[in-house]
């Protein structure tokens, strides 16, 4: 299956490590994401790589202001707990689980 716009949620430019199982990934939202959003990492295949690489978004800024929400369009920085940090590192899109 071919990637799409429309299958990204979101576009990684940058990831770091937080603090303890927190991540910050800096990117391009492409749909609208919330805190509580479930987000993964798929394949070149569109499939996901592994149970591994789903990730809660825990918090959202964007230019310095917290929120819970945020649409399409955005520059942000975006926080999600998981252990797959160096697969975020290889990856450029994330996916709406």
């Amino acid at each position: 299956m071919a990637e799409t716009a429309d299958e990204r949620a979101f576009e990684i430019i940058e990831v770091e490590q937080a603090e303890e199982n927190l991540l910050k990934i800096i990117g391009l939202t492409l749909k609208t994401l919330k805190v509580g959003d479930r987000i993964n990492i798929h394949d070149d295949k569109n499939a996901l790589v592994s149970n591994a690489a789903i990730f809660d978004v825990r918090r959202i800024f964007v230019f310095g202001r917290e929120l819970s929400k945020v649409d399409r369009g955005f520059y942000i920085e975006l926080f999600v707990s998981g252990n797959s940090g160096d697969l975020l590192r290889d990856a450029k899109y994330l996916y709406l689980k």
